[in-house]
């Protein structure tokens, strides 16, 4: 499953930046459509998708906090008992 989460990401990112060159030296010249760039966006994101089991098996067991103005989240998969 990893090797292709790589090979998914590799393939992602030459694909944008393909997308990016095609973009800046087609009609009109030196300007790359914001279509363009939506969807290296997206490219990335699913890049990032496919990498995301290999980055949760590396978490292991470490708590993840995520604070944001007033709002947090706090996951941990040990159980504390009090």
């Amino acid at each position: 499953m990893i090797k292709y989460a790589h090979i998914t990401s590799y393939l992602t990112t030459i694909v944008m930046l393909a997308l990016f060159v095609c973009g800046f030296l087609l009609p009109p010249v030196g300007v790359i459509d914001n279509s363009v760039i939506q969807a290296g966006g997206e490219l990335m994101g699913l890049a990032f998708i496919a990498q995301l089991p290999r980055v949760i098996r590396l978490i292991g067991d470490r708590a993840i906090r995520i604070k944001k103005g007033d709002f947090s989240i706090e996951a941990s998969d040990t159980d504390e008992k009090a």
